[in-house]
């Protein structure tokens, strides 16, 4: 089991405060938190996410800058 994490870093608008406005970097790890890996950034919007491969991956619909793009990524390496 894994969960991802939509972490927001740093102020990528420069309007002073950290918000859902900003960029995004997406995470992936264990329910405890641990094996916690970065695995894309500058994400203006997670649009949506599936697990596929039985569990062992998952793939997500981003909005990029000016795409909409499908990023998938394997979870064996935080799979339990």
């Amino acid at each position: 089991m894994a969960l991802y994490i939509s972490v927001i870093k740093e102020d990528t608008n420069n309007d002073g405060d950290l918000s859902d406005k900003d960029s995004v970097t997406l995470a992936l790890a264990r329910v405890d938190g641990s094996d916690y890996l970065e695995v894309n950034k500058g994400i203006a919007k997670i649009l949506d996410s599936t697990v596929t491969d039985g569990g062992g991956s998952v793939s997500f619909l981003l909005h990029i800058g000016s795409d909409v793009v499908v990023k998938k990524y394997s979870l064996s390496r935080i799979k339990t």
